[in-house]
């Protein structure tokens, strides 16, 4: 069934506690929402550190006819 999930990212620093120099989008240091597709599910299914720091993420986002792929991009 379709709904409206979201991906979340939490950002830590090495010793365990939210990073507040890696910024935000939902108040909070540390702490990212994505919506990639608004009335989707988005999921994220994997999760990879590129040669120049970036995140990459890659996952999905579908509805109850649809279902298509998803990359994301996080410079921080």
């Amino acid at each position: 069934a379709a709904g409206d999930q979201d991906v979340s990212l939490a950002v830590f620093t090495s010793s365990g506690t939210l990073d507040a120099e890696a910024g935000t989008n939902v108040g909070r240091a540390g702490l990212f929402g994505f919506d990639l597709t608004p009335r989707h599910d988005d999921q994220a299914h994997s999760l990879a550190l590129d040669l120049q720091g970036r995140l990459l993420l890659s996952g999905d986002t579908s509805d109850a006819s649809t279902n298509n792929f998803a990359v994301m991009r996080l410079v921080l």
